[in-house]
């Protein structure tokens, strides 16, 4: 097999909650997780030597801090190879956004080169591998709707939602993970996001109620720190439809289109005041092989 192309689901989080910083400098959380259909495309493919990652966004970091290039460094550690590999990212998902992107790619790295080596690496030693990366790359890997306990790593599937529509907005600005989660050790916050009762709506398929219990407690550090983005929150908010943030920010998502149709008007409304904004729809996996190419 000479190369493979997938799709690498993005995330948004239904809820989030920061339990405590713990000794190794990690924080404990719980979230609930959702995939949605915006993704990054990857094409791996065989090289001479090395591990090569090129991307469609020159924002994007192509050396060994890149999860991708991470990731594949570990599966060839894992393996006992020193094939050499080429990544190529299409960006889709919008660089330090809260959605994701370079855990969905670093998981896509993992799943593909397993797929693409004939590895037979089990998924529980991938997951393995997913949480040394990074809190979110393991959820990335299975996709779908789970709790995420731990740092991440911890994770119980929950019922699917179906398919729903929803909009994400944001703003021309980049929010970095590790500073929040500086200023959330610095403020203490004591307020909780209710994420048992968000599972439990979820297990009872009550997914319309899901607005009335959610919450994202990075909400709390990210308004101060970039008060664009609250107000932002506020003006979507003033429309009548729930919004919420995902992960660290500063997307923003809008919940409760009845149709596609209805996400794809809302979205193009905003994109007319200069916002980027993209319908998608909540997907029941995180990876998915489009193409194996010989």
């Amino acid at each position: 097999m000479q190369g493979i192309r997938l799709l690498a689901r993005g995330k948004i989080n239904l809820a989030l909650d920061v339990l405590g910083r713990r000794p190794d400098g990690y924080h404990d959380v719980a979230m609930v997780m959702q995939s949605i259909s915006l993704g990054d495309e990857l094409i791996l493919e065989e090289a001479e030597e090395g591990i090569v990652v090129t991307s469609s966004d020159p924002l994007l970091p192509t050396g060994p801090a890149n999860l991708a290039h991470r990731a594949a460094e570990a599966v060839r550690s894992l393996a006992g190879l020193a094939r050499g590999i080429r990544i190529h990212i299409q960006k889709k998902l919008p660089v330090a956004a809260g959605l994701g992107g370079g855990s969905a790619d670093a998981a896509g790295v993992l799943f593909g080169l397993n797929r693409m080596w004939n590895l037979n690496i089990s998924h529980e030693t991938l997951a393995e591998l997913a949480v040394k990366l990074g809190a979110d790359v393991p959820f990335c890997l299975t996709g779908g709707t789970a709790l995420a306990e731990g740092i991440g790593e911890r994770l119980t599937p929950l019922p699917s939602l179906g398919r729903r529509w929803l909009v994400l907005v944001k703003l021309p600005l980049s929010v970095s993970t590790p500073r929040v989660y500086q200023a959330w050790d610095r403020m203490g916050f004591a307020t909780h996001p209710d994420v048992p009762r968000v599972v439990q709506l979820i297990r009872e398929g009550k997914v319309a109620e899901l607005p009335k219990a959610w919450g994202n407690a990075l909400e709390a550090v990210v308004f101060p720190l970039y008060p664009e983005v609250e107000d932002l929150f506020q003006q979507l908010q003033n429309r009548g439809l729930p919004v919420r943030m995902s992960g660290s920010g500063p997307t923003l998502f809008v919940w409760g289109f009845r149709e596609d149709a209805q996400a794809r008007a809302f979205a193009q409304q905003l994109r007319k005041d200069g916002l980027w904004a993209e319908p998608v729809t909540t997907e029941d996996r995180g990876i998915e092989l489009i193409e194996i190419c010989n």
